[in-house]
């Protein structure tokens, strides 16, 4: 029961806004608002999927009722972000297309270059620890915000805030390779925004620390001359960002 209450969509944001609430939980009726901005519906009918739902997740020991208020019992990483992969696309909570790129025909490859090598890229990149502790730490936080994050093969996160979409790039680093690193996901979050038609997407490149030093005119660099969002994961848990970033950012404040 719990893997076919995982799939679906609805269900998953809702266990995943429960989740961001942590051990303090949320009443039946947060998850009932929540409902009327993700399935825009209005309010009587929010308040009663919010009770099947909730009866389902209790069933399923998803979610544990504790003084009236609903805490997420399952592990974080089987919540945080909806697979947009497997998602139905066309319902107001998809963002992200499927995996297919419609234009690919208006843009061939040259002579002898793969379009694969992108592709395999982003899979050893996602491989490793610190990008995967970037993606749910944002996660996280789009989701305490009362909004879904979602990922794909090619996207690390996406999510519509206030009516806004959001293509995210994270991007772990050391001091050597952060310019490297910068470099790639500029390239990236053009890509995922021209494949992913979302010509008005804002744009955020995340990094697990705040170039500084040699480093520290990327910031300036990528906000006001590639139009792209940045912010770092500090020592506390929590995203850090310029003033600039910040008016593109409002879900960090």
């Amino acid at each position: 029961m719990q893997r076919a209450l995982l799939t679906n969509p609805a269900i998953h944001a809702v266990l995943a806004f429960i989740h961001a609430s942590g051990t303090s939980g949320v009443t039946e009726a947060d998850v009932a608002n929540f409902l009327t901005t993700i399935a825009r519906v209005n309010h009587t009918t929010a308040q009663r999927r919010e009770a099947t739902i909730r009866a389902w997740l209790v069933g399923a020991d998803l979610v544990a009722s504790q003084n009236d208020r609903l805490v997420a019992t399952i592990a974080p990483e089987r919540v945080l972000i909806r697979d947009a992969d497997n998602s139905v696309i066309g319902k107001p909570m998809a963002l992200l297309k499927p995996l297919v790129t419609p234009r690919t025909a208006k843009v061939p490859s040259p002579p002898g270059v793969s379009i694969g090598y992108v592709i395999d890229a982003a899979t050893h990149e996602r491989a490793r620890r610190e990008h995967q502790r970037l993606v749910e730490a944002m996660a996280a936080t789009i989701t305490a915000f009362g909004a879904v994050p979602e990922a794909n093969k090619y996207v690390d996160l996406a999510a519509t805030i206030d009516s806004k979409h959001y293509l995210f790039e994270m991007k772990s680093t050391t001091s050597e390779s952060l310019h490297a690193q910068v470099r790639r996901a500029i390239a990236q979050l053009y890509e995922y925004r021209y494949l992913q038609e979302l010509p008005t997407g804002v744009l955020c490149l995340v990094l697990d620390r705040r170039p500084e030093g040699r480093n520290g005119w990327l910031v300036a660099y990528l906000e006001e001359d590639r139009g792209i969002a940045v912010c770092w994961l500090e020592a506390s848990g929590k995203f850090a960002c310029s003033a600039v970033s910040g008016q593109q950012l409002p879900f960090l404040q």
